[in-house]
């Protein structure tokens, strides 16, 4: 391509090819158009649409690709004039709200991390791009994601559900039966001291009753 020659396909176009001045395209053009890629094939449509931009001159198609910030993928509200959203759910065998649900979160991190106006926070290569997705794919926590610590321990507690539950069930089942113990041996403490205080009234009853017996 040249600089100064607007050359590709707009809809997949990055902002750095819409910049007519900017000479700077790299690997990281290329995680962009496979962003672009990637939200088409979830929810059938493209995050910035030419297409829905008919009355637009081209200069405005072009600052819309370098300055809009797509929405979320998963809030799914630019569905093309030919399809509805059960039709764009139906052919990826689902529904509405479950396309929603599958994408929202992680998938939702992966595009907008891919479709970063600033290159520098894009994906370095598809390589990377490639990499998350299998993790996603995996279960494992995704470089898109927020670093908090429950979002890392929710993941490994799902990838590891069952050792997760072993290891909480050994813990829980000591403690029951400590607990069952305790209380088995505070209700025999219990009962011993009411025999034991019985067997003080007789013999305080006797003591009682001999003292004063005549010999």
């Amino acid at each position: 391509t040249r600089v100064g020659t607007t050359v590709g396909t707009l809809g997949y176009m990055s902002p750095e090819q819409a910049n007519l001045s900017d000479g700077e395209v790299d690997t990281r053009t290329d995680v962009y158009s496979l962003g672009v890629l990637l939200h088409k094939l979830l929810v059938g449509f493209l995050p910035i649409d030419p297409g829905r931009m008919e009355h637009s001159g081209l200069d405005q198609v072009l600052s819309a690709i370098r300055t809009r910030v797509p929405a979320k993928p998963s809030l799914m509200r630019h569905p093309s004039d030919e399809q509805s959203l059960e039709e764009i759910a139906g052919m990826r065998a689902t529904t509405p709200a479950r396309l929603q649900r599958m994408v929202q979160g992680e998938l939702d991190w992966i595009i907008l991390k891919a479709l970063e106006k600033e290159k520098d926070r894009r994906y370095s290569s598809a390589a990377d791009l490639a990499a998350d997705v299998f993790r996603y794919l995996e279960g494992e926590p995704v470089n898109a994601g927020p670093p908090s610590l429950s979002y890392r321990l929710g993941k490994l507690v799902r990838r590891h559900r069952w050792a997760v539950a072993t290891a909480l069930f050994i813990p829980t089942a000591i403690v029951l039966s400590l607990s069952v113990g305790l209380l088995r041996a505070t209700k025999m403490e219990n009962l011993a001291r009411i025999e034991a205080d019985k067997a003080n009234t007789t013999l305080d009853l006797m003591h009682e009753i001999l003292s004063s017996a005549d010999p």
